[in-house]
């Protein structure tokens, strides 16, 4: 079933989930916990760090997009040296990739679910 997919995924912290094209949507809860992990204002992360949502019902919740760094390569902004700058406070989308939800785009770049690929194949081959 498509549940037990994932059984034994481990991240291999590869970093394409927080890169290329898509959207980190935040919400106040999230907005709040990596403000206080950044010892700034929320008012402060809110316009350091968020735009406005180019989905009209995510803006209706009060939920905010993070922004990208700067460039063609539209990496988290948090995304530093391969590693989350706020690991600990990260979003609730970010936490619940791929358990909770995931695209199949998204788990093509995944180094941990190509990994998981590859044991399933040769664990099948073997059988």
């Amino acid at each position: 079933s498509d549940h037990d997919i994932l059984e034994g995924f481990e991240c291999l912290c590869c970093g394409h989930c927080c890169r290329g094209d898509g959207f980190v949507r935040v919400s106040r809860e999230d907005i709040a916990h990596m403000a206080e992990a950044l010892h700034i204002h929320v008012s402060h992360f809110v316009a350091l760090y968020t735009r406005d949502p180019e989905v009209s019902w995510h803006a209706k919740y009060g939920d905010r997009w993070l922004i990208d760094h700067a460039g063609d390569s539209l990496d988290c902004i948090f995304l530093e040296d391969n590693k989350c700058l706020l690991h600990d406070a990260k979003p609730r989308q970010c936490k619940e990739f791929p358990m909770i939800w995931r695209n199949q785009a998204m788990l093509d770049d995944c180094a941990g679910y190509q990994r998981l690929m590859r044991l399933k194949k040769e664990r099948d081959g073997l059988s």
